[in-house]
């Protein structure tokens, strides 16, 4: 091929969108946007995304020109703490418990700088986040890498960078969905067949660029990947990512890799929708463990609540809590921490309240005396000669459970009681096909497969088990440059 071949993009989330864009600065000008959804509901799991964005940076200093609206007597209030590389790569192998593809972490991290600034030059605008924020009232104060978004969050991330695509002549296809992979009998993929919205059937002959998300929105393979209990989950997400372009490639034999049976998880009110909706947002999610305990419906604690960090740990809350009865617990807090709970999603939430433990189990579905042992024995187990200090990994724990709690560990004993009910909701899958640094697919042997590149959620090897958050987005788009850059110079 040369760089005035055909590429098809599969999706319109933000890989698909930086996949065509990254293509384009490399000269194709041939590029097709398949995406399944309608134009009301485009845009792939990013629309539903807060779009927080972790990178590394070596000096506060780095990063000034990405915020031009925050004036320099505003600048000097504020201190941002460095995020090296190694940082960023630490995180990615902790949360996956050693497992990640140290070469993909690796690729992530040292790359997540220049993929901000690249992105920031394609019209992409970031803002600070306030959920992230260690306020005085002479000084704002971001640690631990984690600290900016996109603003607008997800929809304005697909604002973004739609209008970079349409400024350089890239139409979307909208309600166009692939549907096969064509291949000859070289065993190259040539393109895709795809479904038009008429209902008729196009063959697009092309290099293939997979950017249609995960399959999280699959009951079926979910059950099959995930086990049966993912069956009934609620999906965070769109409702498209239901996996049959990493099934076909599957077929073809691309390599299953990653954490095939992990997935992204949160903890979400029972009342969140079985779907997703963009009105509600993240509104539903309950992300503020550490502060409290969590108890099942028997009354009994089941998980480290202060294992790490909030957005390092709650991937594995939520997988914690799918496997308690009727995918259901309770986040118990008293008043002492009624000021560090989530306070962009807890004031909409309707918690049980009493005056006492035992007043408040009458609220809820808990097996009373195993409640209210349970919660007697966490308070005896506290460890009091630790000091409390929510902006650190304090080691403040209990002593002698099964689970202990290894930080921020509190008697639980200043009233009014809060409970509030969580059940885990899917957000995306971890695993997925192999890649290469070029984001070519590999076959089993490790070859890659011509004319096929995956990006995004398409792809595993990155995450397994937990998450650091923050780190999807920058991900994909990573993934995506590469694959763009890579299809369009073939």
């Amino acid at each position: 091929m040369s760089n005035n071949s055909e590429i098809v993009v599969v999706g319109c989330g933000s890989a698909a969108l930086v996949a065509a864009m990254a293509a384009h600065d490399k000269g194709c000008r041939k590029i097709r946007i398949l995406e399944k959804a309608p134009y009301d509901e485009m845009g792939g799991n990013t629309r539903f995304t807060p779009a927080f964005w972790r990178f590394a940076f070596d000096s506060q200093e780095e990063i000034r020109d990405l915020v031009p609206q925050i004036s320099d007597e505003e600048w000097k209030t504020i201190t941002v703490e460095p995020y090296p590389a190694d940082n960023f790569y630490n995180a990615i192998m902790d949360c996956g418990d050693g497992r990640p593809n140290k070469e993909f972490a690796r690729w992530i991290a040292d790359e997540s700088n220049d993929i901000t600034r690249w992105l920031t030059g394609h019209g992409v605008k970031w803002e600070f986040s306030d959920s992230f924020v260690t306020a005085t009232e002479d000084d704002r104060s971001y640690r631990g890498g984690l600290f900016m978004a996109v603003q607008g969050r997800g929809p304005g991330l697909v604002e973004y960078e739609l209008a970079e695509v349409n400024r350089m002549g890239i139409e979307v296809e909208y309600d166009t969905a692939a549907v096969a992979l064509l291949q000859d009998n070289g065993g190259a993929v040539t393109g895709v067949k795809a479904r038009k919205p008429d209902g008729s059937y196009e063959d697009i002959h092309s290099a293939v660029i997979l950017a249609s998300g995960g399959f999280e929105a699959n009951p079926e393979m979910r059950s099959r990947y995930l086990g049966p209990h993912w069956n009934l989950v609620k999906t965070r997400g769109t409702r498209f990512n239901t996996g049959e372009m990493i099934q076909a490639a599957f077929n073809l034999g691309a390599q299953p890799y990653g954490h095939i049976a992990g997935t992204h998880a949160t903890c979400v009110d029972p009342v969140a929708p079985d779907l997703a909706t963009l009105e509600l947002g993240t509104t539903t999610t309950r992300v503020s463990h550490q502060w409290g305990v969590m108890i099942n419906t028997e009354g009994q604690r089941f998980t480290d609540e202060g294992m790490d960090w909030l957005f390092q740990s709650y991937v594995r809350m939520a997988n914690d809590v799918i496997l308690q009865p009727g995918n259901l617990a309770y986040q118990i807090f008293d008043a002492k921490v009624d000021n560090l709970l989530d306070k962009l999603r807890y004031p909409h939430a309707d918690p049980a309240v009493g005056e006492t433990l035992e007043e408040l189990t009458d609220k809820i579905d808990v097996h009373k005396e195993t409640f209210l042992a349970t919660m007697a024995e966490y308070n005896d187990a506290v460890d009091d000669s630790t000091e409390f200090s929510p902006t650190e990994l304090d080691g403040c724990r209990t002593r002698g459970l099964t689970p202990d709690k290894t930080n921020w560990a509190q008697k639980i004993d200043t009233p009014p009681f809060k409970a509030y009910p969580v059940e885990c909701a899917i957000t995306f899958t971890f695993g997925g096909l192999k890649q290469d640094f070029d984001s070519r697919i590999l076959d089993f042997q490790d070859k890659p497969i011509e004319g096929l590149y995956g990006c995004g959620e398409v792809t595993g090897g990155f995450f397994y088990h937990r998450y650091p958050a923050g780190s999807g987005l920058i991900k994909g788009a990573i993934t995506a440059r590469a694959a763009g850059h890579h299809a369009a110079q073939l």
